[in-house]
């Protein structure tokens, strides 16, 4: 998912945010040499679930659904690439 600062709901925390928080959690179990490697890890696998995610046709994102909601994904249709 392609993100620019225009586009960036105010809840959505940005890659900055994201890296920051994994890496202060891991601080409490790694050393921080270790943390800097495993916040980039967690930040590159992140990026790579949501850089293509499937479609639901919503007024809200997928994610902002309860654990368990189910969607019938069989509608779906990608918008065309700009």
């Amino acid at each position: 998912m392609k993100n620019f600062p225009e586009t960036i709901q105010p809840h959505e925390p940005t890659m900055k945010q994201l890296w920051l928080a994994s890496f202060t959690s891991l601080l409490s179990r790694l050393t921080p040499e270790e943390a800097v490697v495993a916040a980039d890890r967690a930040l590159a696998l992140c990026h790579e679930h949501w850089k293509d995610p499937e479609w639901v046709h919503s007024w809200q994102y997928k994610h902002n659904f309860p654990v368990g909601t189910e969607f019938d994904d069989s509608r779906a249709e990608r918008p065309a690439a700009p």
